[in-house]
């Protein structure tokens, strides 16, 4: 469970720290606030926006190339799918929300439409095995 979480822990960790790149390479400016909401001041806002869900995309993809039945790699889908499905939800329900804010409507659900194909991809390919296991048995968690 452990791994688990530390999975999940490096996905978000890997998510903030591309928004955190994109922003050095553009020579902007990013702060954090305590809700870990960003301020960017510099060129290429939407660059930046985009970059914590690309790089969701792209561990996903490295991921499932590898070993990724291990619970540290289950842990880090679990966050890039369970993220991506989060940010379309509230972005639908608020009309702009964090990252995908920075577009227009049209834009926003463009984005979401991709990512969350991808997302079901990912599920489907992980064989929706989320959860961690233990001695090779599926770690059941009822809500």
């Amino acid at each position: 469970m452990i791994e688990w979480l530390a999975g999940i822990l490096v996905g978000f960790m890997i998510h903030e720290g591309a928004h955190i790149a994109v922003a050095d390479m553009n020579g902007g400016n990013i702060t954090y606030n305590q809700n870990i909401e960003w301020t960017y001041i510099g060129p290429n806002q939407k660059s930046v926006a985009i970059a914590g869900l690309a790089a969701q995309a792209i561990t996903s993809e490295i991921l499932l190339r590898r070993d990724y039945q291990t619970n540290f790699t289950k842990g880090w889908l679990t966050y890039n799918v369970g993220n991506t499905l989060s940010y379309a939800l509230q972005n639908e329900l608020r009309g702009g929300y964090r990252d995908l804010a920075n577009f227009t409507q049209e834009e926003a659900r463009g984005i979401e439409a991709v990512m969350l194909v991808h997302s079901y991809t990912v599920a489907k390919r992980l064989e929706w095995k989320f959860f961690p296991t233990r001695n090779g048995i599926q770690i059941v968690v009822d809500l």
